[in-house]
């Protein structure tokens, strides 16, 4: 969440809309996420989610050999963007780059830009890519970055202390496994709240008391659980 000027959310929704038309032909996925999606009055920055897609090209190694490299089109794209100015680099305090263009790498999961649809706005702008591996939480990530954080804790928290986490899962790098290490597949929003035993809560009802409220109703329809 950015600490710079906000913009009405009518606004935000415009602004996401057209970075998404830009990004979409590059991603196999993309969702508008944080708190356009949540519908705030105001909202202080852009948050997407976006699933890339790949080109596969042949490349001279030598004279005698070549070898196909794989290409993220998103990668592509967002430099082509960069170039003409319509995306540029994001900065921390003492000067140093975020995370683009220096951590852009085929293994980037994501990017902080400022999107500069003219000479006067900058908006900040964050991409979350979902790479090849993790695509089984595409729901849990979006449900992350939807937001609000302080829901998101609740849900990454044990209900020993306080939280929703389920004891038998630990979160981890982004992914989801049991105690045991086994992988926890979540490719849909409702699966995450279905495996947390909540009833599931709207993008715009997101919210600490929402959730807690959430888990309240499933017990209630779940007495034996």
């Amino acid at each position: 969440m950015s600490d710079g000027p906000r913009i009405p959310l009518k606004t935000a929704q415009r602004i996401a809309e057209d970075i998404q038309s830009m990004l979409a032909p590059s991603c196999q996925r993309i969702l508008i996420a944080g708190s356009v999606r949540r519908e705030k009055t105001s909202v202080g920055d852009i948050e997407m989610v976006i699933e890339p897609r790949y080109s596969s090209n042949e490349q001279r190694v030598n004279l005698f050999e070549s070898k196909q490299v794989k290409t993220c089109e998103v990668e592509r794209v967002v430099d082509a963007l960069a170039t003409v100015g319509v995306f540029s680099p994001r900065y921390k305090e003492n000067g140093s780059v975020i995370a683009y263009p220096k951590a852009f790498t085929a293994t980037s999961r994501y990017l902080s830009l400022w999107y500069c649809p003219n000479e006067t706005e900058t908006i900040p702008l964050d991409l979350f890519i979902q790479r090849e591996d993790r695509l089984n939480v595409w729901g849990w990530q979006t449900v992350l970055r939807t937001g609000p954080g302080e829901a998101n804790q609740l849900l990454v928290t044990s209900r020993q202390k306080g939280g929703l986490l389920p004891p038998t899962f630990v979160v981890k790098d982004g992914a989801v496994t049991t105690t045991s290490g086994i992988p926890i597949v979540l490719e849909t929003e409702e699966a995450v709240f279905e495996a947390w035993h909540m009833v599931y809560v709207p993008p715009q009802q997101r919210t600490p008391s929402a959730y807690i409220e959430a888990r309240r109703q499933w017990l209630h329809l779940n007495p034996s659980r």
